[in-house]
């Protein structure tokens, strides 16, 4: 599936980049274009975490503090095995 063009409406207004976003964004795109790069893709079943965030949810609601978000809840996952894998960490 290829992606359609979609034309631009509306108004816009060109800004002329600063230096550093202009160094910046050549940096960018010869780190895209010159070292090498790799996808991960994968399906995981993540029910139990969203049952998870309900518990934790109304707990926190009926506390009158803020929410957690599933990307919360990921963050925490992944810096929690980064502590466990220390092969990782280099």
């Amino acid at each position: 599936m290829s992606p359609q063009h979609v034309p631009a409406s509306g108004e816009f207004e060109d800004v002329a980049l600063t230096n550093i976003q202009r160094v910046g964004a050549i940096r960018l795109t010869e780190s895209k274009q010159q070292a090498p790069h790799f996808y991960v893709a994968s399906a995981i079943d993540v029910t139990e975490l969203f049952a998870f965030r309900v518990r934790i949810n109304a707990t926190l609601d009926a506390a009158g503090d803020s929410k957690v978000s599933v990307n919360d809840l990921l963050v925490k996952a992944v810096a929690l095995q980064q502590l466990d894998q220390r092969q990782l960490r280099g």
